[in-house]
Order: structure tokens, then sequence, then C-alpha cells
């Protein structure tokens, strides 16, 4: 065969760039038959001299056209740096097609991988292999590949990274010390891991700085990964100031592994339970209590941790009145209406509401809402008939105003705090309405919640994902998060070295 006039800068077959090329296409079918020989410019391709790393990986069989077809993925890595390909090959290795498919998070490797199956001959035979994921017989295995091909990496970069990782346990600047205690401690270790081993790799005169330096930045990553794992995209983008390919590479590898949503849930759940304890305390403890003051502090504190009420609920409205839960409430359903007359109640005055929480009801029913209308008290006030009459006083104006009805929405209200009266205790023994509950008619509920009740529930819902984390945490953990995330709404309040038997059961 001769090819003539090639234009000047034409590269392609050159000596060098053809004997890649066959080197890598050929690879699979030379080594089964060493028999069959190749050359160019009189020199003989030798593939296997070029092989780093080969291992192969068994894939689920094919039905097609009632026949069953097997299929086998073979990777190599090679010495020197080529183009990354994927072939579709049949049984005996040969490529039928090139899959032109760029897997995220192999790029520092130099590879090439062959899918061999006689489905694939098949599929050529017909004219339909170049359809590639079109074709319904192949679409499922293809996805297999690619993510077959992400775990062999991720391997691969796991088995030279134990190495990187040993030297700096020598050095003395890893900053764990023995085997994680729990999983998020795990996944935390291996975030920190990808993330190290990828700054050496971008930033290679760090690993070759100062001892003391290295060990504090190390300090550093590691309090990041496990307190502020959202702040990692940061660091790719303005620390190591990767390009972006190289940043949705690495943000796709710690998104695969789940490690940073571990470490994230984990975060929450135990801030979660910090402060239900830091809040037990200062609700319970006989000085806290009496000095505890409602709109100024303990208002701010809850409206900012609208979880604790129920999880789907989102804050609505934060104290405002009647008129503003009605503009909400309207808004929520999509009625794009004026307000203009206010809501008041019964006896005419405008209440303030302290917070309004509101959720869709669930898939099925798209235009239904639910809403909790939350009255809190001060520790040191006790729900009693004045406390039932202004929470009755918001719902019978929700009730009697006609603006609020033709709407599929359920109507919650709350009126929280420590301690009953017995005028509360007897409205709590009526019949027929559920526990908790002094009045219910259509779409509305009037209950009485106390805050003991509310942090048991939070306790329950929580406990299981702290057994599984393996969070613990005690009463001072509690108020320092307390101290430390609300210290303008606690100042004065928040107690240290309480002692137990000053806290009320």
């Amino acid at each position: 065969v001769s090819i003539l006039e090639l234009v000047k800068n034409f590269t392609s077959l050159t000596p060098q760039k053809l004997s890649e090329f066959l080197s890598t296409t050929l690879a699979l079918y030379l080594s089964k038959y060493p028999s069959v020989k190749v050359f160019v410019n009189r020199e003989q391709i030798d593939p296997t001299a070029q092989i780093l790393f080969d291992t192969s990986y068994k894939l689920d069989d094919v039905v097609y056209c009632d026949e069953l077809h097997s299929y086998e993925l073979q990777v190599i890595e090679w010495k020197s740096a080529k183009e990354n390909e994927i072939f579709l090959c049949d049984k005996e290795g040969f490529p039928l097609i090139s899959y032109e498919k760029k897997i995220r998070g192999t790029s520092t490797y130099s590879y090439s991988v062959y899918l061999k199956s006689t489905h694939l001959t098949k599929l050529s035979h017909e004219g339909t292999l170049s359809l590639m994921d079109l074709e319904p017989s192949l679409s499922p295995v293809l996805n297999k590949v690619e993510g077959l091909i992400k775990e062999h990496f991720r391997k691969r970069d796991h088995e030279k990274s134990r190495e990187l990782i040993d030297k700096w346990k020598n050095e003395g600047v890893y900053p764990y010390v023995g085997k994680a205690e729990n999983i998020v401690e795990d996944a935390e270790r291996k975030v920190f891991d990808i993330m190290a081993i990828n700054v050496i790799k971008y930033i290679p005169q760090f690993d070759n700085g100062d001892l003391k330096l290295k060990k504090f930045q190390f300090k550093l990553l590691r309090h990041i990964v496990g307190s502020c794992p959202d702040d990692l995209r940061t660091i790719l983008e303005e620390v190591l100031s990767l390009p972006k390919e190289k940043q949705t590479e690495l943000a796709e590898i710690l998104r695969d592994a789940s490690l940073s949503a571990v470490i994230s849930v984990s975060k929450i759940i135990t801030d979660r339970l910090k402060f239900i304890s830091g809040l037990e305390n200062v609700l319970f403890h006989q000085n806290t209590r009496k000095v505890f003051k409602e709109r100024s502090q303990l208002h701010k504190i809850m409206a900012d941790n609208t979880w604790f009420f129920g999880e789907s609920f989102t804050l609505s409205v934060n104290d405002k009145s009647l008129t503003e839960v009605l503009r909400v409430h309207l808004e929520k359903q999509g009625i794009d209406i004026p307000v203009d007359e206010k809501v008041t109640r019964i006896d005419g005055s405008v209440g303030i509401v302290d917070l309004m929480l509101t959720r869709s009801i669930g898939k099925n029913y798209p235009d239904e809402r639910e809403h909790i209308i939350i009255e809190l008290k001060a520790p040191k006030v006790n729900i009693g008939q004045s406390e039932i009459e202004q929470v009755k006083s918001y719902a019978y104006a929700v009730a009697e105003d006609s603006r609020f009805n033709g709407l599929k929405t359920k109507w919650n209200f709350w009126v929280i705090s420590n301690e009953l009266t017995t005028y509360a205790l007897r409205e709590l023994k009526q019949k027929n309405l559920p526990e908790g509950a002094i009045y219910q008619a259509e779409e509305m509920t009037i209950w009485i919640k106390t805050w003991s009740q509310l942090i048991q529930e939070n306790k329950h819902r929580l406990g299981f994902l702290q057994n599984q984390l393996n969070i613990s945490y005690d009463r001072e953990d509690g108020l320092q998060f307390l101290k430390q995330k609300y210290a303008e709404y606690t100042e004065g309040v928040v107690f240290e070295n309480e002692s137990q038997d000053e806290y009320i059961d």
C-alpha cells in the first residue's frame, strides 16, 4: 500500500505514531497470536514490552436473539504516554470499533480498555454496533463498563497512595493515628487522602517543603475535611488553582465515593444533637429557665432551627401578623390577589404569630399544604388559660376568615412551654381527640406541646443515626455549641460547670 502527496504537517503515519497506534490497537490480538508479526520500518511491534499493568474483569452475560454472550473487560496501562482509548472487540480481542468515551478521574493514567464479546461481533455484522449507547442490548453493558473503569483506577489510586501515606506517617506529618474509630472517621480519612494526594500531584514542591509547615497544613486540611466539607470546592478552585476540568474530575471522585456526604450528614446530626442538649440545659436548669426570654432569645434561636418541629417543614412567617400569614398562605397556593383588609381575631385585635412553618403534603397531593402556627413561651411561663385562649384566638381567626377557605390546607396550632397548669391538664382530657390535642374540627387542630416532649421526639428520631455513626457528645458540648453559635442570644444565660442536681426533671 502506498500513500502519496501527504500534506507537510501530517504526522499520523510517522513511524513512531504508527507504531504506537498499532501497539494499542492490536495489543490483545498480537499477544493471543504470537505467530502474527507486524513491522513498521522493519522494526517489529512488541506491545508487551510497553505494558505496565494488565488486568481483566468478567461482566454479566447478555442474552441477544436467544443466544447467551459472555463479556470480558481487559484494562492495560502503558509505560509511556498514549491516548486513552476504549475498544469494542470480538472475543479474540480484535478491535471492531473505538468507543469515544472520556472517563473522568482517569486522566493521570495512560491506558487502553478492550471490551470483548461475540455479542459485539454480532452487532457489527448487523450494522448496529456503531449506535453504541442507542443500541438497547449494548447500552447497559457500556454503563457497567464506565463504572468498572472508574472503580479500577480508584483502586489503582489507592494502591499508589499507600506508599505516599506511609511516607507521611514515617515523617510524622500525617494527621491521623491508629485505625479509624467509626465509619465517619473512615470516610473523613479517605477524603483527606484524596485531597492531600492531589495537592502533591498538582503542587509537587509541597511534599518537599519544611516538615513542620507540612504538618500544620495537613492539620488544617483535616479540619476542613471534617468540619467544612462544603469548602473543598473552594480549595480546588482558589487554593490549588486547578483547571475547571480537573476540578470537575476531582469533585466527581469525591461524589462517587459518597464520602463527603457521610461527613456532611455526620456533622449535621452531631450539631443537631448538641443543639438539643444545649437547649435542654437552658430550658430546664433552675437558674437559666428563670432568665431565658421568649422573644429576644428563645424565639430567635428556634427560628434558625425549624427542623426541631418537623424535618419537612420550612419557615414561612417569623414574628408577623395574621395578615402576613394569609399572604404567605395564598402565595404558597399560587394565588396572586391583594390582601387589603387585615386579618383580626374575634375581639378585633391583630395577633402576632411567633412562627409559621409550611410543607407540601406529598407527591400524590402537590396542591395540598400543611401549616404549623407556633406560639412559644419562655420556660418560666406555664401553659394556662390565657396561653390557651391566645392560640385558640389565632385558630378561630383563620377559621372565621373566608379568605383562608376553599384551599386544600391542614392547619395545626401549637403552644409550647415547660409546664402545664391544672387548667391545661383538664383541657387535654377531652374525649375523642388525639393525645395532646385540645380542639379539632375539619382540617384544623390545636395542640399543647411541652419542650420535654419535643426534645424526646427529636432524640428518638436522631438516635438511630447517632448509633450508626457512633456520635458521642456530653452536656458541656451542648452548652458550648449554643454559646458559640448563638452568642448574641445567650449572653448571660448559658452557665458552665453546672451541677447535675440543679436540673429539673
